[in-house]
């Protein structure tokens, strides 16, 4: 089986104080991303980017996850429904996220 790709694109607010509500989510002991997504089976890998601020003072953040199966990624998303206070911060902080992708075709033009 190929592995899977996640990328989620997300739009922070401007305001610093919602988009903290945001990041002291993504760091929570219980339910943040490495206290959570990192123990979860079939978990390989996990990144995070973000942009300098645009006009608006809104930033875009890239989260880049890897998974063993598209399976495990599916079985750990049903643990993360839309109640869950990670999910729930991204509307909290006045976050939107823009695009959601699962990609697990490998493409071997690259070698």
């Amino acid at each position: 089986m190929a592995a899977c790709h996640v990328v989620l694109h997300l739009q922070l607010s401007a305001d610093a104080e919602k988009r903290e509500i945001w990041y002291t989510a993504m760091k929570h002991p219980e339910y943040g991303i490495k206290a959570f997504t990192f123990i979860q089976p079939g978990f390989i890998a996990l990144e995070v980017a973000e942009t300098d601020p645009a006009e608006d003072g809104s930033y875009e953040m890239f989260i880049w996850e890897k998974w063993d199966t598209k399976e495990n990624y599916n079985a750990y998303l049903a643990k993360r429904p839309p109640t869950n206070p990670l999910i729930m911060s991204i509307k909290e902080s006045d976050s939107k996220l823009l695009k959601l992708a699962i990609m697990d075709k490998r493409d071997d033009r690259l070698g």
